[in-house]
């Protein structure tokens, strides 16, 4: 599985960058106190250089913004982001890397390979009731391509992790729902994942009325000539469409 630190620097890390300019320049609070204790409510985008200060009860006061932390050398933005990301890869390790009671050597590869048993089991009743299909639940990393009959999706990554190579069909795994853990051993798929270096295989048929029957001719031609005849022919592709005498064909 992918790096926690990775996935930082790769997916998060330009957007906290932003987030944090965005907040200081525009949303930070004003650090100064008026002498009955009511601090300013002013922000830096609420007017021209912040050259006054406003309390709650309209009080007014002459002054600079006066920012709520203080940014010098020992405390920049820079080390406010590289904090997120240290609690990002603490998080991510607790909830994907299973503890080790023994506290035997292990890489965190060899750790990770165990989360199936771990926090599948130990959450299974919480993550059977919730599923998506913008990210998979199981790596809250990628997008789902793989819907089981649960309901619940798996990317391509967590389907071979998590499944088993199909001792039957080229390119595919045998996975159950570890989100439904309760069902293990009952509800098996197959899942065919599109193998690594080929493209995408799409079928377009014309219409054309009586002329669609040399559409015919020629699909069976490039079945036999494939030689996979016991295999229907629409299984060597990805995507067919057709329109008039090719949609019938479909």
């Amino acid at each position: 599985m992918t790096n926690p630190a990775e996935i930082f620097e790769r997916d998060l890390y330009a957007i906290c960058k932003s987030s944090a300019e965005l907040y200081v320049s525009q949303y930070e609070r004003c650090r100064f106190v008026f002498p009955d204790g009511q601090q300013c409510t002013m922000r830096p985008a609420n007017g021209a250089g912040h050259d006054r200060h406003r309390s709650q009860n309209e009080q007014i006061e002459p002054g600079a913004f006066v920012p709520s932390r203080p940014w010098h050398p020992g405390n920049s933005k820079g080390d406010w982001i590289r904090d997120i990301q240290r609690r990002f890869i603490q998080s991510y390790q607790d909830i994907f890397i299973p503890p080790d009671p023994h506290h035997h050597i292990a890489t965190v590869e060899q750790r990770l390979s165990g989360r199936r048993e771990w926090i599948h089991l130990t959450y299974h009743d919480k993550w059977k009731m919730i599923k998506s299909n913008k990210t998979c639940l199981s790596c809250l990393q990628e997008i789902p391509d793989h819907v089981l009959t649960c309901g619940h999706s798996y990317c391509p990554r967590c389907v071979q992790e998590l499944g088993h190579v199909s001792p039957h069909f080229e390119c595919a795994w045998n996975i159950h729902c570890w989100l439904c853990y309760e069902e293990k051993g009952r509800n098996s798929h197959l899942v065919q994942l599109k193998p690594r270096c080929s493209g995408v295989r799409i079928l377009a048929l014309d219409g054309g009325g009586v002329r669609g029957i040399v559409e015919l001719l020629v699909l069976q031609a490039l079945h036999k000539a494939v030689g996979l005849e016991p295999l229907p022919l629409k299984s060597l592709f990805d995507l067919i469409v057709g329109t008039s005498t090719g949609k019938h064909q479909e």
